[in-house]
This record gives C-alpha cells, sequence and structure tokens, in this order.
C-alpha cells in the first residue's frame, strides 16, 4: 500500500523538464475545465521557465491573462 503512493508518478506538467511541461500544455490540459484552467494560470505567472510561461498564456487565449502576465 504504501510502496504505491511512494512510486506514484507526477502529471507531466509538474515534470522537471521544461519540453515535458510544454508538451503537457498543448496536449493535456485544457483551458475549458476549471481546475485545468487554473493550473494553466498559475504556471503562465509562476514558472521558472518563461517558454513555459508563454506556452501556458497561448493555450489560455485569454486578454486578461496577457494583462496580468505583462504586468509581472
Amino acid at each position: 500500500m504504501i510502496f504505491s503512493s511512494l512510486f506514484k508518478s507526477k502529471p507531466q506538467w509538474q515534470h522537471k523538464d521544461n519540453n515535458v511541461r510544454i508538451t503537457a500544455i498543448q496536449n493535456d490540459l485544457s483551458p475549458s475545465i476549471p481546475d485545468q484552467r487554473n493550473t494553466l494560470i498559475e504556471m503562465s505567472s509562476a514558472d521558472e521557465s518563461h517558454l513555459v510561461r508563454q506556452a501556458a498564456l497561448l493555450k489560455l487565449n485569454s486578454l486578461e491573462c496577457y494583462v496580468l502576465a505583462s504586468k509581472e
């Protein structure tokens, strides 16, 4: 029981590699699903890689998110 929780894999959008996170944004996350939209918004403002932040903004395609990102 404990071992299954230790070896459970994280979602791809939480991967260390920027390219894997960008691919997960393009393929796995949808802005029409509220939880996934919140994840995209968080990634667009807080991810360490500017390429991941840009991919999340493009996926969101929201003027509000663009304005918030431009202020940061």
